[in-house]
């Protein structure tokens, strides 16, 4: 096992609304000995296609802490737009990043 990556919710939940509407939060992580391998990379694709191609979802969120340079990046690199900013009860303050329409069909055009 290098890692592991999932969805936090439904579709469509209320805490997600005030960023995108009918779309989901995925989260992820690589375990150190893994990282900077494009494990992560496949697996945002291939969780991302999934939910494209099977249920049809568009909107796709993620949430990292400013400090969290790597993440940031792949969520740039991946096509992910920064468009919020929260202050999460356990985590602090996290920037929300958002992947939506052409950036969307790039991602599933490039490698699913």
């Amino acid at each position: 096992m290098v890692g592991h990556i999932g969805f936090f919710s439904r579709p469509n939940p209320n805490y997600l609304r005030p960023y995108v509407r009918d779309g989901v939060e995925l989260g992820y992580a690589v375990y150190p000995a893994y990282r900077r391998q494009g494990y992560a990379v496949e697996a945002i694709k291939g969780i991302v296609g999934w939910a494209a191609s099977e249920h049809g979802i568009e909107n796709f969120v993620m949430a990292t802490e400013p400090e969290n340079k790597p993440a940031i990046a792949l969520a740039e690199k991946l096509g992910f737009e920064k468009t919020a900013e929260h202050v999460d009860p356990e985590d602090g303050l996290e920037y929300v990043f958002v992947l939506r329409g052409k950036a969307l069909e790039r991602l599933l055009a490039n490698g699913h």
